[in-house]
């Protein structure tokens, strides 16, 4: 599965709130603001860089996510 993160950044470089459950949805998780926020209760933002956050989302091990380059904006797992 690759799943597209979207473009937008706050100025921390982390995806916006909206644009990263966008970016899950399109990718056909299905991603609601009540679950996203019940997530992120459990994470640091550096959790969402490293890959946990979506580890959580798709029930894997943050270390079977690969993070492609910044510059490609996509995140194969």
């Amino acid at each position: 599965m690759l799943l597209k993160l979207a473009a937008a950044r706050m100025e921390n470089g982390y995806p916006t709130k909206k644009s990263f459950i966008k970016a899950l949805n399109s990718a056909g998780l299905k991603v609601s603001i009540h679950k996203y926020n019940r997530i992120e209760r459990g994470c640091q933002k550096a959790d969402i860089c490293e890959g946990i956050f979506i580890a959580r989302f798709l029930n894997r091990k943050p270390e079977d996510i690969f993070f492609a380059p910044p510059d490609s904006k996509t995140v194969s797992v």
